[in-house]
């Protein structure tokens, strides 16, 4: 069977080499696969089964980058029992999948520069645990030693390259949903359910992070999704007018207007998933080499505009508080209206009253 399986991956290797990141060998990963798959019967009927299948996989682990290395736990072969439509009626298949893990999934974000780490944990009924909010780390406490309880959740937190925390969270009942409707609510679901879970809230997270030229990521989330039955995911992206205008920011090093800027797609609350993720589209233009340096410095414009917003703002509660108009209609005068709307929505009801007074 060995001698067998060989020769059907040997089958793939021209197209695995021209793809495959420059650290991954071949000749090891064919030797993982032989491995694997002589160690379990229900892969070797699967692979018996449809041998395009198996030559599938194994050109996928060249296209997203994980290694079948048992013992770094990237990436496995799964086997699967599918429908397909035949001439005389409908019929099951058994077929050999690659199936990227949550630790996997998490190697391939850090590895794009745009996000620094990425942290995936169960929550247990025991457990204490806080959302804090848009862009704030949540808070997870726990008993490192003994019973924690049952299940009640998952969460996500990413760090991004320019200190942003974006955080995804699932209850038990969100996991238990995206279990019944995979095509593998048997296998690793039954057998693994911790690790599905944190897989599924990391797919889920992905929407939301900052967009990459490094495309393995979002073959890899796609592959999974694709192995569970689920539609691609379709990423926002920012549009040409915001792209410019953004440029424009970095090129006259425009702190104030960055920072205001950045608040329109969501970092100041209330706003959609989707704001967030165009966010991180704007940085794909960066030419390749220079992303985290300019990442840096769009960040550090951000940090010096929201200073000098706040010293704004403070000038505008004194001259309301004091009731000064004209005070108020002269540091108005000279804000554009993007910063002028900015300063209102910071405002306290009561001061929010007080300037609605003083307008009519």
């Amino acid at each position: 069977m060995s001698q067998e399986l060989a020769e059907i991956i040997e089958l793939t290797e021209s197209r695995f080499t021209s793809i495959a990141p420059s650290y991954m060998k071949y000749a090891s990963e064919k030797g993982f696969a032989i491995q694997l798959i002589s160690n379990s019967d229900k892969l070797k009927e699967a692979a018996a089964s449809s041998p395009s299948s198996l030559q599938k996989a194994i050109t996928n682990i060249a296209s997203i980058g994980l290694s079948l290395n048992p013992a770094e736990k990237l990436a496995y072969l799964i086997p699967r029992s599918v429908k397909i439509k035949t001439d005389s009626g409908d019929k099951w298949e058994k077929r050999v999948y690659l199936e990227p893990s949550y630790i996997g999934l998490i190697r391939l974000a850090t590895n794009t520069g745009s996000i620094e780490w990425v942290q995936a944990k169960i929550v247990r009924s025991d457990d204490q645990f806080t959302d804090n909010g848009l862009g704030i780390r949540p808070t997870h406490t726990y008993k490192a030693f003994g019973e924690r309880g049952d299940i009640v959740g998952v969460f996500c937190t990413a760090k991004t390259g320019t200190g942003d925390y974006l955080t995804s969270i699932m209850d038990l009942n969100q996991i238990r949903d995206i279990q019944g409707r995979s095509a593998s609510n048997s296998g690793p679901w039954i057998t693994d359910f911790e690790e599905m879970a944190k897989k599924a809230v990391i797919r889920n997270a992905f929407k939301t992070w900052p967009l990459s030229d490094e495309r393995r990521l979002a073959e890899a989330v796609h592959l999974s999704n694709e192995n569970e039955g689920f539609e691609p995911i379709n990423f926002p992206q920012a549009s040409n007018d915001a792209q410019d205008y953004f440029n424009r920011l970095i090129e006259t090093s425009d702190a104030l207007r960055m920072y205001v800027f950045k608040q329109t797609f969501g970092f100041s609350g209330g706003q959609s998933e989707n704001q967030i993720t165009a966010w991180g589209s704007l940085f794909n233009h960066f030419p390749k080499g220079t992303k985290i340096k300019n990442t840096e410095l769009v960040n550090d414009l951000c940090k010096k505009g929201e200073n000098i917003f706040m010293d704004y703002l403070s000038v505008f509660v004194d001259a309301l508080s004091n009731d000064d108009q004209v005070a108020t209609n002269e540091l108005l005068s000279e804000l554009d209206s993007d910063v002028v709307d900015l300063l209102k929505e910071n405002l306290s009801y009561e001061e929010s009253l007080i300037f609605s007074q003083m307008k009519g």
